[in-house]
């Protein structure tokens, strides 16, 4: 057992690459040791061992967040090896293209498990050391959770869902100390995007994934509500809100100009999905 004093102690999932990734060298640059969680054991032992050599603290726990196992071993290991667990960093997630009409039920609820139920379990293990502490929990969520796009509808339901619950979890804490932080990427350029199956075209203002990471890392030290990346989109998508109407006539009005606007092939086959899985790709597409 090796405890890490004063140091700060976050744990990442979904870090094998984009967000997760980039904010995992962030924190470690700033001091924090870091525990990182993805499915790719390959790709997150080579993180972790870029942190080790730049002098950082780091810890990889490889597994699939969506099982309790893997659950326990991340909090049980981390407390083992660092002696606390200052800040939580929900970030994994899956996005899989298609309608409501064509999804196998599969696909829909494996985006839930991620996407929802996952981050809730895995908080609720971790809330003991974070109330020790007067910790900060920090939930990836997405601008989806604010203006529901196809062909990722189901994806935009389970942020929706996400962002529910942070923000019940953030009053249900406001007396233990714990702050419960929000984030909202916009497009962002990482694997994650490119794997989604959504038109390129529709990535305007995409920004990069060392971009999200430093807005993570400031929250970790400097709590917020919410936060939006980039920041402009934040008033772009309240105005989404407060003018429904005006959106569903403009996709009206560009599905019939351009049938495959949402999509980078087009309507998809009945069976078809393309899965993209943040932090930690699953790299299938046209399932």
């Amino acid at each position: 057992m090796r405890h890490t004093g004063g140091t700060r102690v976050a744990i990442i999932t979904g870090a094998s690459s984009g967000i997760g990734a980039a904010t995992a060298r962030a924190l470690a640059r700033q001091g924090y040791a870091v525990a990182i969680n993805a499915r790719r054991s390959e790709r997150l032992a080579a993180l972790a061992q870029d942190i080790a050599t730049a002098g950082g603290q780091t810890l990889a726990i490889a597994g699939d967040i969506t099982e309790a196992a893997t659950r326990r071993a991340l909090i049980t290991a981390t407390l083992e090896r660092f002696g606390r667990l200052d800040v939580l960093i929900n970030n994994a997630g899956m996005a899989i293209t298609g309608t409501t009409e064509t999804l196998s039920t599969d696909a829909i609820r494996a985006q839930f498990e991620l996407n929802v139920l996952a981050p809730i379990e895995l908080t609720r293990l971790a809330l003991p050391e974070l109330r020790r502490h007067r910790g900060v929990i920090i939930n990836v969520v997405s601008l989806a959770a604010v203006v529901a796009t196809p062909p990722v509808g189901i994806y935009s339901a389970t942020k929706y869902a996400l962002a529910g619950w942070t923000e019940a979890l953030r009053r249900e804490l406001l007396a233990t100390g714990v702050r419960v932080c929000q984030v909202n990427p916009g497009p962002v350029t990482s694997e994650f995007v490119a794997v989604s199956g959504i038109n390129p075209r529709l990535h305007i203002g995409a920004v990069t994934a060392d971009r999200v990471a430093r807005a993570i890392a400031r929250l970790a030290r400097r709590p917020r509500r919410l936060v939006t990346v980039p920041r402009v989109l934040g008033p772009v998508a309240g105005l989404a809100r407060l003018f429904p109407a005006g959106v569903d006539a403009a996709y009206a009005l560009a599905a019939r100009v351009r049938p495959d606007f949402m999509s980078r092939a087009g309507p998809r086959p009945s069976a078809g999905a393309g899965i993209a899985q943040q932090g930690d790709s699953a790299l299938i597409t046209g399932r």
